[in-house]
């Protein structure tokens, strides 16, 4: 089985491609059909609710990215995944902890925070 990773933006801008009449929110509205036809997340309600409602929204607002990962052969959707910027309060932690964390030749002294990466 080969896999493809299509970044969730190209995802719709290829469905507008293919229904160059439809607005942006009918692009969405089709996209959320496409995904509530066609994907099982063995019932995990919550996954399909965020890749069908919230990805979408989340992508214009730039809080996350997302990408739908699709058998190559059937372009079935097969899972998804988020990227998303977060920021982690190191503040409680021992300095030498902290020394660990944050950028070699910084001092953690005044370092409160790190941002870190999520994938979801």
């Amino acid at each position: 089985m080969t896999i493809q990773v299509t970044p969730l933006k190209q995802y719709l801008e290829n469905i507008q491609v293919l229904a160059p009449d439809k607005t942006e929110k009918q692009v969405q509205e089709l996209f959320k059909t496409i995904i509530l036809e066609n994907v099982n997340f063995k019932d995990n309600e919550e996954m399909l609710t965020y890749l069908s409602d919230k990805a979408p929204n989340f992508e214009k607002q730039h809080r996350s990215r997302n990408f739908i990962v699709e058998e190559t052969e059937t372009n079935n959707i097969i899972g998804f995944f988020s990227l998303s910027l977060k920021v982690v309060d190191i503040s409680d932690l021992k300095e030498s902890l902290k020394k660990k964390l944050v950028l070699k030749g910084k001092s953690p002294k005044n370092i409160d925070y790190l941002p870190v990466l999520l994938i979801g």
